[in-house]
């Protein structure tokens, strides 16, 4: 949410050696594409399950994994689902 109370797709990832947070890549879509988002590490990569159901991995941007076309999805993973 931005100041103003509207959406956004932007982000921030936070890197623990630096001990710092970091401007990442925006959420593919328009910025209610933002609302609602779930997010979690699994190993190394980083995930992120959308307002309109999309899975997203991020690596150099957001990749598209999967669509659920189902608002309130939340993933989770099992320890073996990061390899």
């Amino acid at each position: 949410m931005q100041p103003d109370g509207k959406a956004t797709t932007r982000t921030a990832v936070f890197h623990p050696e630096a001990d710092a947070w970091m401007e990442g890549p925006n959420l593919p879509g328009d910025d209610m594409e933002g609302f609602g988002t779930a997010c979690f590490p699994a190993g190394d990569r980083l995930y992120v399950s959308t307002a309109s159901g999309k899975l997203l991995r991020l690596r150099k941007r957001w990749q598209v994994l999967a669509d659920s076309k189902r608002i309130a999805d939340r993933p989770l993973l099992s320890s073996d689902a990061a390899d």
